[in-house]
C-alpha cells in the first residue's frame, strides 16, 4: 500500500465512493492517507463542505430555495469530474490560495474588511507587478481608507494612477450615475471598463467591484436587477481574459441573497478560499427559472 499511493487525479475520481463509504478497505484506506497528506485536496474539500455549509444556511427559512440534498458531495465530485471547463485563454492566476483559469467571474464573502483585504490585497498587488490593470469600485465613503490600505501593502498610489494602471471610482461615479441602478448600463460599463484597460495597452484588467452591497443598501428594489445582472455578464465575461471579482459584505446581505449570489457566479471565495462553486447555474437557466421578490429587509 505504501508502495502504491494514491494520487491527487485518483483521489478526486474516488471521492464519491469515499463520501458514500462505498471504497473497498484497502482503497479507503489509501484515500485517507491522502486526503491526510495532501493539502491541495484537504483545502479543496474544506472549500466545498465551507460552501455548502453557506448555502445551506442561506437557505434557511427561505421559501424561494428547496431543502438543499444532503448528498451535494455528488454534485461537486460530477462539477469536477465531468469538467466544465472550457479551454483556458489566457495564463492563470494566482489568487486565495489557488489559481483563477478559465472561469474569472468571481463572488467572494468577507464578514469584515480586514478579511477582504488580506485576501484581495496580495491579488491587487500581484496584478500590478505584472504589469496589468487595477480598477476598483466602492462606495463613495471608503474611497480615501481603501487607498490608504493600498499605500499600505506597498503600491505606489500616485504613480500607478498618473499611468492609469490603478484606476478607484465610487458606485455614485458609475453603476448609480444618474441615481439609478439599470443593468443594461451596468453590462455595457463592464466592458467599456475592460476594452479601456487593453485601449491603454494593458495585457489584463484586475476589476474589484465592491458595490454590490451599495446598490442594495441605497434602494433595496434594486436587487432583482443586480441578481440579473450578475448572471447575465456570464454571457459577456467570455469574450474577456480579465477576471471581475464582486465582493460581498456576508453581513449586509440576506440569506435568499446570497443563494442567488452563489448561483450566478461559477467560482466563489468563502473564508479566503477560492474554488470552483458546484451552485452555479448558467445565466440561460437561471434566468428563465429565477422569481423576482421585489424590495427586501437587511439582514440584522
Amino acid at each position: 500500500m505504501k508502495n502504491n499511493p494514491m494520487t491527487c487525479e485518483k483521489f478526486v475520481a474516488s471521492l464519491q465512493a469515499f463520501g458514500d463509504d462505498e471504497l473497498t478497505s484497502p482503497d479507503r484506506i489509501r484515500a485517507q492517507q491522502h486526503l491526510a497528506a495532501c493539502a491541495t485536496c484537504s483545502a479543496y474539500v474544506r472549500g466545498y463542505e465551507r460552501t455548502i455549509e453557506l448555502a445551506k444556511s442561506s437557505a434557511s427559512g427561505s421559501d424561494d430555495v428547496t431543502a438543499l440534498p444532503e448528498s451535494l458531495l455528488r454534485k461537486i465530485v460530477a462539477a469536477r469530474s465531468e469538467g466544465h471547463i472550457m479551454k483556458a485563454t489566457a495564463a492563470p492566476i494566482p489568487f486565495a490560495g489557488s489559481v483563477l483559469t478559465e472561469y474569472r467571474h468571481v463572488c467572494a464573502f468577507f464578514s469584515s474588511p480586514q478579511e477582504e483585504y488580506a485576501t484581495i490585497l496580495p491579488f491587487v498587488l500581484d496584478g500590478l507587478q505584472r504589469g496589468e490593470r487595477a480598477y476598483h469600485v466602492l462606495r463613495s465613503p471608503y474611497r480615501e481608507k481603501h487607498l490608504e490600505e493600498l499605500r499600505n501593502a506597498g503600491i505606489d498610489v500616485a504613480l500607478a494612477q498618473h499611468r492609469h494602471q490603478l484606476e478607484v471610482t465610487t458606485a455614485e461615479e458609475t453603476y448609480l450615475r444618474g441615481g439609478t441602478f439599470n443593468e443594461d448600463n451596468m453590462l455595457d460599463l463592464i466592458q467599456e471598463t475592460l476594452k479601456s484597460g487593453a485601449s491603454l495597452g494593458f495585457a489584463l484588467t484586475r476589476l474589484v467591484v465592491h458595490v454590490a452591497e451599495a446598490v442594495m443598501i441605497k434602494d433595496w428594489s434594486n436587487v432583482d436587477q443586480w441578481i440579473n445582472y450578475e448572471s447575465r455578464l456570464n454571457e459577456v465575461l467570455p469574450d474577456y481574459d480579465d477576471p471581475v471579482i464582486c465582493t460581498y459584505d456576508s453581513n449586509l446581505i440576506t440569506g435568499a441573497i446570497a443563494v442567488d449570489v452563489l448561483r450566478t457566479h461559477p467560482v466563489a471565495i468563502v473564508g479566503g478560499l477560492l474554488y470552483q462553486n458546484p451552485f452555479y447555474v448558467p445565466p440561460r437557466e437561471f434566468l428563465s427559472r429565477f422569481r423576482p421578490r421585489g424590495a427586501a429587509p437587511r439582514n440584522g
